[in-house]
């Protein structure tokens, strides 16, 4: 088990101006487990710039379970980020949070309408899936997705409306 200061140094790591460094403390906290939830957004801040690093965070991301319910805003402000596996990410671990974050409805509804990437748009609406009944404050824009062209897309979007019936 990691201390509460060993999780401070490796997010501290994370941020280093020396790629290896950020690189190793990427590799850790892809060992931790749920642990490494604490870490979720100082890990996705520095996704995109360095394959290597990407690699190992995601693997973090994807072990870690479900991130602090405190960092939700965090998460969310993250879904307009330009680089595609950033938002994904911050959409998946909303939906991970499920009705824990639902105030974010509103950004994931939005990315869902208007992000740039389909995987970051199809994410965002799985997300709203597991929101519960807060969804129902972005009916309209699920609707319109569940009516669009997109068939995957509005597959998730009917599913996402079907989950609060």
């Amino acid at each position: 088990m990691q201390t509460k200061t060993d999780l401070e140094s490796l997010i501290h790591d994370l941020q280093s101006s020396d790629r290896e460094r950020s690189r190793a403390a990427a590799r850790h906290l892809a060992t931790m487990g749920p642990e490494a939830a604490p870490a979720a957004v100082a890990l996705l801040e520095l996704c995109g710039s360095d394959a290597e690093y990407d690699k190992w965070a995601i693997v973090a991301l994807e072990e870690m379970g479900s991130p602090r319910q405190a960092d939700a805003d965090q998460l969310a402000g993250m879904l307009r980020n330009n680089c595609e596996t950033v938002a994904y990410w911050a959409a998946t671990l909303l939906g991970r949070l499920g009705s824990a974050a639902d105030q974010t409805v509103s950004q994931l509804a939005q990315a869902m309408e208007s992000s740039g990437s389909m995987a970051v748009r199809e994410r965002s609406a799985w997300a709203l899936g597991r929101m519960g009944p807060a969804i129902h404050r972005v009916s309209a824009q699920l609707h319109r997705t569940a009516s669009g062209q997109h068939k995957r897309l509005a597959r998730l979007a009917a599913t996402a409306i079907e989950s609060t019936k």
